[in-house]
């Protein structure tokens, strides 16, 4: 019989670094932000692989993060998430 005992100290476990999606994302933040520091300040970056296709768009105060699915040649929105964040000194109003 064993004696390991099972503690559950986290309900909320962070599993982010075992999603198959987190180099994209980390990537797609990358060139975003890459994007806000050059003097030609684009309104959204995209990044595309396979079926799948993310959006973000960095404003001053928010930053809003798409993801679209290829359904047979149109891509369909399937989430959208939008985080307050203010970052005034990057993007000019």
């Amino acid at each position: 019989m064993s004696k390991t005992k099972i503690v559950e100290c986290d309900e909320y476990l962070n599993v982010h670094s075992f999603n198959q999606y987190m180099d994209t994302v980390s990537t797609l933040f990358h060139e975003a932000i890459k994007n806000v520091d050059d003097d030609s300040i684009k309104e959204s970056t995209e990044l595309t692989g396979n079926l799948i296709k993310w959006k973000i768009h960095v404003d001053y105060d928010k930053i809003k993060l798409e993801v679209f699915k290829k359904i047979n040649t149109e891509w369909e929105s399937i989430n959208t998430r939008i985080e307050n964040y203010y970052y005034p000194y990057k993007i000019p109003t």
